[in-house]
């Protein structure tokens, strides 16, 4: 697992040897770097950009509207990312959000490549901030239709597509997929 970058704020008071420090002295801090960002989770990525900025998880928190502990565990990888922490959090990096993602024109497109309609979907609402009920009360269908309409295991109906690009105000987004089905 790659390093963060992170100060150290601990400072040993003897060596191995048992030989005491001389504490007097200033100790440079140590910084940690991220090694390969290609290979890095997203919760390091995001607690590598958090970092940068000079930002504690309270302080992101407050920036975004996500909770310290969503961000906690986003950032430990203790839960897999949710559409709406990530979106706030990518929103809030702007930019410098591409460039945890080598190669990616687009955070949200790097996190969720929008390759078919139900990867396009949950990009969807990664950029946006929804959850599966959002999306589905706007449109009136289940959360569950929405969860399998991501997952590839159902094709929502032209009258779906009709109510998503209603409510979502969507022109031609949808037209590659509605052609891909035909």
């Amino acid at each position: 697992m790659p390093f963060q970058l992170e100060r150290s704020n601990w400072l040993p008071r003897t060596d191995v040897s048992g030989n005491e420090f001389d504490l007097e002295r200033p100790i440079k801090p140590v910084y940690l770097a991220l090694p390969d960002i290609n290979t890095a989770p997203i919760g390091a990525r995001i607690r590598f950009l958090r970092k940068r900025r000079g930002l504690t998880v309270f302080g992101l928190a407050d920036a975004t509207g996500v909770s310290h502990n969503a961000i906690s565990n986003l950032e430990r990888g203790a839960v897999p990312p949710k559409p709406w922490t990530l979106g706030p959090i990518l929103s809030f990096f702007g930019a410098e959000a591409v460039g945890i993602f080598p190669g990616a024109a687009d955070a949200f497109d790097a996190v969720v490549p929008p390759t078919d309609f139900g990867a396009w979907l949950n990009n969807f609402r990664l950029r946006n901030g929804l959850q599966l009920k959002d999306v589905a009360e706007k449109i009136g269908v289940s959360a569950v239709s929405i969860h399998y309409y991501e997952q590839g295991r159902r094709t929502p109906g032209p009258e779906v597509i009709k109510r998503l690009r209603r409510a979502f105000k969507l022109n031609g987004e949808l037209d590659r997929f509605k052609r891909g089905r035909e």
